[in-house]
């Protein structure tokens, strides 16, 4: 391949000199025959559209103009061309040649005095040519990378745009607001660990007086765990008909075998399962029944601290085709509570690995912060008290980078009996995502 030359720049009446000097070099050059020259005028270059060359040496004398000489100098820094400038020394500029020459380096170029000897000046500029080899091929590396890089963003905007919209339908899942009664009040606190995730919860009013609720968190996180919330959102039957037309509000043992079943007639029965609790709520009398498979134990929570696990026994759905659920039954007292929570809450207040591999490990301290929440709701109500515990997590060291997503479904009993009223949720309805 052939080189290109080596531009000689100078103005017209310095032309003549810089190709005598350039001369002396090539008679001095170190390896092999020189490369050709091509002497051109500094206002000529700018002119050109491109530039070919593998270096440039400039001759710049005390009369050129600096805006010329400067815009001249990034056009070539630029192009990545390496540029040797030698400038006249004169008895007004001799004391000043280092601070000239470091002043030239700042700008990207070489800098030199005209009267620099030709050997040195001939190893200088060969040096640079085989520098230039090196830096041509990073350059081209560089723009591979950038091409690469372009595609990858591109590629990176639209996973972005697909998981806005996968929220946008995982969203569509949730019921746009919670029912209030009176007598019982609900609030959730649902957090997912990135765009999607793994939990799902409803809460919908089955008839005049019953209400029924459901938690269920995917194994698995992110978009596979939450395809699978769509099934479950789907596969949940509350409330059936019957033969005769008449609807028909099914238990939390049927629903339960129903959503198992469910799970089960897909494509990869026994390999995507989930766990799940399923009650119904009598808001007269303020009656829970409830059944789990595999969750975690729903936390009944009196009016005066005390914390009780209602313990389900039921397998996790999706693996066992002749999977039972038992049913639990219960009644909220005045200031009782029922939280109804997804295992992510098992990390959200954990220390980190001991062995300093940077996991969290489960433990029970969300317990202590659920049976917080009676006091919190006598003092500031359901809202405030889900809004105090949603300030503990974010405070907590680690919040940012959420190890699972988060669900707790929070009931709170008040005065039984009454008037039914439904109302708008309380602000804390969906917290955080």
């Amino acid at each position: 391949m052939t080189m290109p030359p080596i531009l000689l720049i100078a103005h017209p009446d310095s032309q003549s000199a810089l190709r005598e000097l350039w001369m002396r070099v090539a008679e001095n050059w170190p390896d092999g025959a020189p490369p050709e020259t091509l002497s051109i005028t500094p206002d000529a270059l700018l002119e050109e559209a491109s530039i070919e060359a593998a270096a440039c040496m400039m001759l710049r004398s005390p009369a050129d103009q600096n805006t010329v000489f400067h815009k001249l100098i990034d056009q070539l820094e630029e192009l990545l061309i390496p540029t040797i400038v030698l400038f006249e020394v004169t008895p007004d500029t001799s004391n000043g040649s280092e601070s000239r020459s470091t002043r030239f380096a700042g700008m990207g170029a070489i800098a030199a005095p005209a009267d620099i000897e030709p050997v040195a000046l001939a190893g200088m500029t060969m040096a640079l040519l085989r520098r230039q080899e090196t830096v041509e091929s990073l350059s081209r590396e560089v723009r591979t990378a950038n091409r690469f890089h372009g595609g990858l963003r591109d590629e990176i905007t639209k996973m972005h745009e697909e998981l806005q919209l996968a929220t946008a339908v995982q969203r569509d899942l949730l019921p746009p607001e919670l029912p209030n009664t009176r007598g019982l009040e609900f609030a959730v606190l649902f957090r997912p660990c990135g765009y999607v995730g793994g939990d799902i919860y409803n809460v919908a009013r089955l008839d005049e007086r019953r209400i029924g609720f459901f938690v269920a968190d995917a194994v698995g996180h992110g978009v596979p765990a939450a395809l699978m919330t769509v099934v479950l959102s789907r596969g949940l039957t509350m409330v059936d008909t019957t033969s005769t037309g008449r609807k028909r509000i099914a238990t939390p043992a049927e629903a339960m075998e129903r959503l198992n079943d469910a799970l089960l007639r897909g494509p990869t029965p026994g390999k995507r399962f989930a766990t799940a609790v399923y009650g119904v709520i009598d808001t007269k009398t303020r009656r829970v029944k409830l059944a789990g498979a595999g969750h975690p134990p729903p936390l009944h929570i009196r009016a005066n601290g005390a914390v009780t696990p209602i313990e389900t026994a039921g397998a996790l759905l999706g693996v066992f085709a002749d999977g039972e659920f038992d049913e639990v039954e219960f009644t909220l007292d005045d200031g009782d509570m029922l939280v109804v929570y997804s295992d992510g809450f098992e990390t959200a207040f954990s220390s980190s690995d001991p062995t300093g591999r940077g996991r969290k490990l489960p433990n029970m301290r969300h317990l202590d912060h659920f049976g917080e929440l009676v006091e919190a709701r006598r003092r500031d109500g359901l809202a405030g008290a889900m809004a105090a515990l949603t300030r503990r997590i974010d405070e907590h060291a680690g919040s940012l980078h959420q190890a699972d997503d988060l669900t707790a479904l929070v009931i709170g009993a008040g005065s039984p009996g009454g008037t039914e009223e439904d109302a708008e949720a309380p602000s804390l309805g969906v917290a955080g995502v």
